[in-house]
């Protein structure tokens, strides 16, 4: 009686173990790691245009900084100006604008009156034409945004900033390639009717061109996001 009670123990405890053991088995696990690679987003321009002499004749095809060049100015004469934004390598979807600055926009309009809208704006983009008389400002384009003006308390020189937006968002997936737009311009002719005296109001006016970039990405539209810059 007790062999068969020793038996049964032994064979309970068997049962366990194999129990215990083919638990431990059941339990089915996997594992998977996931990791997130984040890089750094890019915007990225350059502003150039072509490089001339004194007369807006070029030089070859050498391009330079945007105002890096003198003008002798001549009534009639036309020189070349072609500030052209290219758009940088890998550089992400952005809105594009140029600012072009005069630095006093009273002896400019003094000079070429005829070139004043009814509310007293200078028209600085009538100035664009080409040698055949053809405007080479393409508005389509490159679109007048505003003008804002500021006025110096020292100097009482007021200049005018005009604001020129590009039609649309660009962007640049090259790894190595520049992505140049449309110029803002190509030409600025002199006119014609401005005398010794007028020509002598321009003397000194410097006019800069300002080129700027913003993502497009989280922003409703180019006002939304130039608010922002």
């Amino acid at each position: 009686m007790k062999m068969r009670k020793a038996l049964t123990m032994v064979a309970a405890l068997a049962l366990t173990a194999a129990l215990a053991i083919g638990g431990t088995l059941a339990y089915l696990t996997s594992t998977k790691t996931v990791t997130n690679t984040f890089t750094v987003g890019n915007v990225q321009i350059k502003l150039d245009e072509a490089k001339v002499n004194s007369e807006g004749t070029p030089i070859g095809t050498e391009r330079t900084e945007v105002g890096n060049s003198n003008y002798h100015l001549l009534p009639g004469h036309t020189y070349t100006k072609d500030p052209t934004v290219a758009i940088l390598p890998k550089s992400e979807e952005s809105y594009v604008r140029m600012l072009v600055t005069v630095s006093d926009i009273n002896a400019l309009k003094t000079a070429i009156p005829g070139f004043v809208d009814n509310n007293g704006v200078f028209l600085l983009e009538k100035l664009t034409f080409n040698k055949n008389g053809v405007q080479t400002w393409d508005s389509t384009k490159w679109q007048i945004k505003d003008v804002t003006t500021a006025t110096d308390s020292a100097t009482g020189k007021t200049t005018a900033t005009y604001q020129f937006r590009y039609y649309q968002t660009v962007k640049n997936d090259s790894e190595t390639d520049n992505l140049p737009l449309d110029p803002l311009f190509t030409d600025i002719t002199v006119p014609g009717t401005v005398d010794n005296t007028a020509l002598a109001k321009l003397n000194g006016i410097d006019i800069v061109v300002t080129a700027q970039a913003i993502q497009a990405d989280g922003f409703t539209d180019a006002d939304d996001a130039w608010t922002h810059f």
